[in-house]
């Protein structure tokens, strides 16, 4: 009996932990996905083993709960490596946007070899490859407990916040070069962990959900919930400024998107407890949210010059 519940239990934990050696693995060494960091030879091979053993849970549970996560993954990964099947010349050719490589393919003496739909193949295997990482995430994600799930989302608005800390010491540290993990892009521009302000912003607004979630969960009821809330309400006073000082339109549209939809996470009761009495109250509170939000915006125009 004993050792059917030690066999139960390490089944039940076995998805999670090598879900959390994932995490932790991206964040130290996949802030940048292109092909020549080295960082992205030793992520890469670990995520396949992490999908790998994912599969196995999955097949293990016997349930069909993985659906819903794993399949759109799969789709996504299935288009990118539809890209790097060879076509033949008279299908490749044809294509829109070829002319110029049907002239050089014709000048090297290689119009009658069969080519890919990517017009980079090595780029387009450096992109099929860099999927090993999101889908090994979301198979291990299915495969994990629901407590376990959200676990994970507390974790990860950590690594977020963690992230967004990074990107506040490379604004405001002197020698703020020695907290950049990588210079090769977006320099001059805080990126936190990462390596692309456009990644980093996309980030900071994935992580705003992640948070409200935490905040569902644990800050709610219970002898710790004014802790939770307070934490929740640091890291997303941290979390929406580096968002802004990143310059990425696209990141503001999403954390737009992050503050909008963490409104249908939290609980209706818990989010009339925040709502003043009054409905001309509630309109003033809006207001002063909305009237902080551009005077945040103005100012980092006025300060750092950021257009977005």
């Amino acid at each position: 009996m004993k050792s059917n519940r030690l066999d139960s239990l390490l089944r039940d934990l076995a998805p999670f932990v090598v879900l959390v050696a994932l995490f932790v693995m991206t964040f130290l060494l996949g802030g940048s996905s292109r092909e020549d960091e080295v960082a992205v030879l030793l992520l890469r091979p670990f995520a396949i083993l992490c999908l790998l053993a994912g599969a196995i849970f999955i097949a293990r549970s016997g349930t069909d709960d993985w659906r819903p996560l794993v399949v759109p993954a799969a789709a996504v990964a299935g288009i990118v490596a539809i890209q790097l099947v060879p076509l033949p010349p008279f299908v490749w050719q044809a294509l829109p946007g070829r002319e110029l490589m049907t002239q050089a393919a014709a000048h090297a003496g290689a119009a009658g070899t069969w080519q890919p739909f990517t017009m980079v193949p090595w780029r387009g295997a450096n992109t099929f490859f860099s999927m090993s990482v999101p889908v090994a995430a979301l198979i291990l994600l299915a495969a994990a407990r629901p407590p376990q799930r959200i676990a994970m989302m507390t974790l990860f608005a950590g690594f977020a916040t963690l992230s967004a800390l990074l990107g506040l010491l490379q604004t405001v540290a002197p020698g703020a070069g020695a907290f950049r993990m990588y210079s090769l892009t977006s320099e001059g521009v805080p990126t936190g962990l990462l390596a692309n302000r456009n990644h980093q912003a996309a980030l900071l607004a994935c992580a705003i959900p992640a948070i409200a979630a935490v905040v569902a969960r644990n800050g709610l009821r219970g002898r710790t919930a004014t802790g939770w809330r307070v934490a929740a309400a640091a890291a997303a006073l941290l979390i929406v400024p580096m968002a802004f000082l990143t310059g990425s339109r696209a990141g503001l549209f999403l954390l737009a998107l992050g503050l909008f939809f963490s409104l249908f996470i939290l609980p209706r009761d818990w989010l009339a407890a925040l709502r003043p009495g009054s409905g001309r109250s509630w309109l003033v509170t809006t207001a002063l949210a909305v009237v902080g939000i551009v005077a945040l915006a103005v100012a980092v125009y006025l300060v750092f010059r950021i257009n977005a």
